[in-house]
């Protein structure tokens, strides 16, 4: 895939250099060798077509100009004025072309800058549609899910069955609290961005902060930040795009595209390309809705922040009938690009509705989501896009009408079928995969679906409605399915799944199994049949992502434990386990022989470097101790906290000195972990009472008796430890 220069672009005559993408082919010096199948090299061709003769050299004939490199880019000079077609051909060691062939091509016009005439776009300068930085560090982790195509997919990095066992700790970093998007890493920094917009550079060999930016407005996520053009973009608050200096961290724009009267939130890691930004708005899915919210799709312009175009996800202009109970959709995940093309391809959220009995089940007087009647495009949804416009070009529904949140929202994964059922040429898909816990194909320029895949357990799944009179146990529930991204590499499909039940009747959400007790799994999938070639099993929910590097594919579950599969059979090749309490809501990025995972559940979050050859460790938590027992004082105190929208309803809770303590916790942070723990100091080394944790809607009753000893104490929920924060108060008798 040529990345550099667009097709039709204006070039300088005197040089323009050729930047290519490669996924599942190994770029080696072994020209005149004997081929070794997924190795190879790169022939660059001008004006002259590609032989790809079986079996024969490619080489064109006696005086054409052409190269033969071990190189993703190549450099010609001195063309002549006007047209030109230049051709790319990945072939093996020994020169002959792959089966079947693989080449591109792309147009460009040669022009005169010496005299005034129109600059170039090749090689990735701010006209072209790359970012230069995209294409200078290809072969790091540029993108959101490695490369345009999110095939989270490395054949570049050193780490492979060979050499997995000698990964070890080289550096930490400690950060402020949850991620749930994978680091960037260009050249010899890295950048990522928490749940509370904070966003970091950071030294690639030594884990040393360069610089942050602390905006400390914290939401459910997944928050992250992309890197283009000499800036990063991400969201500075749940209402707006943004850009900072990419070496200093400094506000370069900053672009409203909500407000907080609509519960419409921006947070999702974007994407570059094309001088846009690609971002996504949508409802809030935990605690309360207000109806009439709508999720939107956006091109932003790079330079300037200014909004080139929105897409709305809500084909209705009155909310399918009921604005002010139902809420549209959005997207969690940023699209997948094709550069050949300019599409984009996105896959949506689930529809919203007021309260819970919008998005899950139903309500009192509308069972069943019957306030909002119809499939409610473009929910759950794959989309494709015209990037320059946001013209909708296809779309296709995956699950209509959804009542128990079952987000088709992972990033699309772009491939090309070898053998499409074993009858096809070649054929050009996108791959997508959600909550609903399935994989489906689909033909890239139709949207049709080719074939689908269920993975993980499902049990009641396939009802026409929920029932009236019982509560009935679904799998997949609201945390489990797809709910992280695939990976892809030699028609091979990687997908993490989680098994984890929810509760429903027709007139909502009632319960939702507690995560320790979810489990998970990684499967693979055969990209030309949708079969199930291996699936392993996980103790813990898989919410890691797949993330494919040479011949390992690797995960992490919740619990914090690491894992690396041979991706040939699916044994396990390494294994990891990180110190107690601290678990894995992201997904790792890699670059050369180092891979980044973000612990950022817990208390104690950090960014870990994995390299290999290093010996150092995890630090652990601080160790906490517990306080004397105290004495009753024979007095009772009920009191009521409730979390809702990751916040804490009291800022302060004051008892008497000794008391009985009877404390409700209402959890109305739907899918989102939360509890009430008591220390005596903001450290958090000597506790007092621990909480259980409970994932929203829930309630529960928490009891213990309070200190003798009058004075402020702290407390915080152990899952968001410094976003959700308190003073705890005891007076004397």
């Amino acid at each position: 895939m040529i990345m550099s220069p667009q097709n039709g672009a204006d070039v300088s005559a005197k040089s323009v250099t050729v930047t290519i993408s490669v996924t599942n082919f190994n770029i080696v010096d072994k020209q005149g060798q004997a081929a070794v199948a997924g190795e190879g090299h790169v022939h660059y061709y001008l004006d002259v077509q590609p032989p790809t003769t079986p079996g024969q050299p490619a080489v064109p004939p006696s005086g054409s100009i052409w190269a033969t490199v071990a190189a993703t880019s190549y450099t010609f000079t001195n063309l002549a004025l006007g047209q030109h077609t230049i051709y790319v051909e990945l072939v093996n060691n020994d020169h002959t072309p792959l089966v079947p062939p693989v080449t591109a091509s792309v147009q460009i016009n040669a022009v005169d800058t010496t005299s005034g005439g129109t600059g170039g776009t090749g090689g990735g300068t701010a006209s072209g549609p790359i970012p230069p930085e995209v294409a200078q560090y290809a072969s790091d982790w540029p993108l959101p899910q490695g490369n345009y195509e999110s095939t989270r997919a490395t054949f570049t990095a050193s780490i492979n069955s060979s050499n997995v066992n000698t990964l070890g700790v080289a550096w930490t970093t400690p950060l402020k609290g949850a991620i749930s998007t994978n680091p960037i890493i260009m050249g010899n920094n890295i950048f990522l961005q928490d749940n509370a917009y904070n966003i970091w550079s950071i030294d690639f060999d030594s884990g040393n902060v360069n610089w942050y930016v602390e905006n400390n407005k914290p939401w459910i996520g997944p928050a992250g930040v992309c890197v283009g053009w000499g800036k990063v973009f991400g969201s500075a608050t749940s209402y707006d795009i943004a850009a900072w200096d990419m070496n200093t961290g400094k506000a370069v724009w900053d672009t409203p595209i909500s407000n907080v009267n609509t519960n419409v939130h921006s947070n999702i890691q974007p994407i570059p390309y094309n001088n846009m930004i690609f971002t996504s708005t949508g409802p809030h899915v935990g605690g309360t809705q207000y109806g009439g919210a709508d999720g939107y799709l956006w091109g932003i312009h790079q330079a300037t922040g200014e909004i080139k175009w929105s897409f709305s996800t809500t084909d209705s202009s009155n909310f399918f009938g009921h604005p002010e109970l139902t809420d549209g959709s959005g997207a969690w995940f940023p699209p997948s690009i094709d550069v050949n093309t300019g599409i984009i391809y996105w896959g949506t959220k689930n529809p919203g509705g007021f309260g819970y009995g919008g998005t899950f089940g139903g309500s009192t007087a509308y069972p069943n989501g019957y306030q909002r009647p119809g499939p409610n495009l473009y929910s759950n949804c794959i989309i494709a896009q015209d990037s320059i416009n946001g013209k909708m070009l296809w779309y296709n529904q995956t699950y209509p009408h959804d009542v128990v949140d079952h987000d088709f929202m992972n990033t699309p994964i772009l491939a090309t079928a070898p053998n499409m059922y074993g009858i096809l040429a070649p054929l050009d898909i996108a791959i997508g995969g959600g909550k609903a816990g399935v994989v489906f194909a689909f033909d890239r320029k139709s949207g049709a679906t080719l074939w689908s895949t269920p993975v993980g357990k499902h049990q009641n799944d396939n009802l026409g409605a929920l029932p009236l009179d019982t509560a009935i146990e679904f799998y997949p529930g609201v945390l489990g399915g797809i709910e992280s991204h695939m990976a892809y590499a030699d028609g091979v499909i990687f997908v993490p799944y989680d098994d984890l039940w929810t509760s429903y009747n027709a007139f909502g959400l009632q319960k939702v199994q507690p995560i320790g007790e979810g489990t998970g799994g990684l499967a693979a999938i055969d990209v030309n049949t949708g079969k199930i070639l291996w699936d392993v099993k996980l103790p813990s929910l898989n919410v890691g992502a797949a993330t494919v590097c040479n011949d390992l594919v690797f995960t992490s579950t919740y619990d914090g434990t690491l894992y690396a599969f041979n991706r040939s059979d699916g044994s396990q090749a390494w294994k990891f386990t990180a110190p107690s309490g601290m678990g894995i809501n992201s997904w790792p990025s890699i670059a050369r022989d180092t891979i980044l995972f973000a612990y950022g559940v817990g208390s104690n979050p950090m960014l870990v470097a994995f390299k290999l050859g290093a010996t150092g460790t995890i630090p652990p938590p601080p160790t906490t101790t517990t306080t004397p027992p105290p004495t009753p004082s024979g007095k009772t105190v009920n009191i009521t906290v409730t979390a809702q929208n990751i916040k804490f309803d009291v800022s302060t809770i004051t008892v008497p000195a000794g008391a009985t303590v009877n404390i409700t916790f209402i959890n109305k942070d739907a899918q989102i972990p939360h509890n009430i723990a008591f220390y005596t100091t903001s450290a958090a080394t000597t506790r007092i009472y621990i909480g259980a944790i409970i994932t929203g809607p829930a309630t529960t009753t928490y009891t213990f008796t309070a200190p003798n000893t009058p004075g402020d104490y702290f407390f915080r929920c152990d899952v968001h430890p410094t976003l959700m924060t308190g003073t705890f108060t005891v007076t004397a008798q």
